[in-house]
């Protein structure tokens, strides 16, 4: 769901219009990016590199925060996005993390939490039923997906309140915030948790200036779900995911985002239908 206080928008002459001017959508103004310091949590693969590549093609200042360096970026900022190690399961390394942004940029506009996982290491290439799923596995998911929500939120916050400005972001998912499913039960747990947590803390940031919203997207063609049978259903095009979650950031500062469903369009004919 989408509503905004405000449904005009002045359409920028033909001289002005940006290179990105073509995917605008009815409400975004792509340029209302440019020189935005974006943190990106989780931003080494999948929707959150696709992300980072269509906010630096939106001249943003791209931060990815992650455990390792993702391949083309470097502490430098040579590929125009930079990288701080962040570990979010630890609260420490996650106000490090922010420190040293705010150190470089003395700002942060932005942040798009992208990390999560669906299993632990140990059982993240089967299902595991509740009978044998352990405490450490259990810890493990929410320890990442949960935990690491919160702890990323609360250092945004901290830096984004005296600025009076900015935007927290949940990627969550479509089918684990939604409804549980079999066989993914501390997945789903975690998944609806942050859900309800960002819907709290929209209510008590808004009064900050800070926008917080979550995004469900449904099946993404990234390496973790390209050869399973959800992926063979209908796959939403990562890189197209991106730039769509690139012109939701730039949507004006008093349209508000409410937990954004994105899932792939199956016709009704179509053999497999439906996403949920």
């Amino acid at each position: 769901m989408v509503s905004s206080t405000s449904t005009t928008h002045e359409d920028a002459t033909a001289e002005s219009r940006s290179p990105h001017s073509a995917c605008r959508t009815s409400l975004s103004d792509s340029d209302a990016l440019a020189n935005k310091v974006v943190v990106v949590v989780g931003g080494t693969g999948g929707i959150g590199r696709a992300l980072a590549d269509a906010l630096v093609a939106r001249q943003c200042c791209v931060v990815i925060a992650s455990r390792n360096a993702p391949q083309g970026t470097s502490e430098s900022g040579t590929w125009n996005c930079e990288h701080v190690v962040c570990d979010v399961r630890e609260s420490d390394t996650v106000a490090a993390a922010f420190n040293l942004v705010m150190e470089r940029h003395e700002r942060i506009d932005i942040v798009v939490n992208c990390a999560g996982i669906g299993r632990s290491a140990s059982s993240r290439n089967w299902v595991e039923p509740i009978m044998t799923l352990s405490d450490d596995d259990w810890q493990e998911v929410s320890d990442t997906n949960l935990r690491g929500m919160f702890l990323i939120a609360r250092a945004a916050a901290i830096r984004m309140i005296p600025q009076g400005s900015g935007q927290i972001v949940n990627i969550s998912s479509a089918r684990g915030a939604i409804r549980g499913l079999p066989f993914a039960s501390a997945y789903c747990a975690t998944k609806m948790a942050t859900k309800a947590m960002f819907e709290s803390l929209a209510e008590e940031l808004a009064r900050f200036g800070i926008r917080v919203w979550s995004l469900l997207p449904d099946a993404v063609a990234t390496e973790l779900i390209a050869d399973t049978t959800l992926g063979k259903r209908g796959m939403i095009d990562a890189a197209k995911l991106g730039a769509l979650i690139a012109d939701l950031l730039a949507f004006p500062a008093d349209a508000a985002l409410n937990d954004l469903l994105v899932a792939p369009f199956v016709p009704t004919n179509a053999a497999v239908g439906g996403i949920l």
